[in-house]
């Protein structure tokens, strides 16, 4: 099947590791079906994606559970990062109503925002922790 389009992504803003461009990430999309030079990279992201979810959050669990200092400072962590989404959040909504811009299209945008993806990283970690704590705590209290 013919190429109908090619996507040429820069590797810093998600382009992956060898592309027959170098520096560029070639992703051909055809009629029906999506062709990627480098679907073994994406596999591979997305065990170590999976892995670092189940393994994070019992890490925290138990870190908390040796060091009570730990707990405040995952705390305090949270705490920050969820001023940190929430202000970012809310600046991109506030810019497209501002600019009275399509909402889908441009808040997109603040998926670029390294800032935003790290502190919402650690939100997601932070919330099956806590969330493994309750559960621990409920069983823990059944007994």
């Amino acid at each position: 099947m013919e190429r109908l389009v090619e996507l040429i992504i820069p590797r810093r803003y998600g382009g992956l590791q060898g592309s027959e461009k170098g520096e560029w990430a070639v992703i051909s999309i055809s009629g029906a079906e999506i062709v990627n030079d480098d679907s073994e990279v994406k596999c591979e992201m997305s065990i170590v994606i999976t892995l670092l979810i189940l393994l994070v959050p019992p890490c925290m669990l138990i870190m908390a559970w040796l060091f009570a200092s730990m707990r405040v400072i995952f705390h305090a962590l949270a705490v920050g990062c969820a001023y940190v989404f929430a202000i970012i959040s809310a600046l991109a909504v506030y810019e497209i109503i501002r600019d009275e811009t399509v909402f889908m299209t441009n808040i997109h945008a603040v998926f670029a925002n390294n800032y935003f993806l790290i502190t919402g990283g650690y939100l997601g970690y932070y919330g099956i922790y806590i969330l493994l704590k309750w559960m621990l705590l409920e069983l823990r209290s059944e007994d």
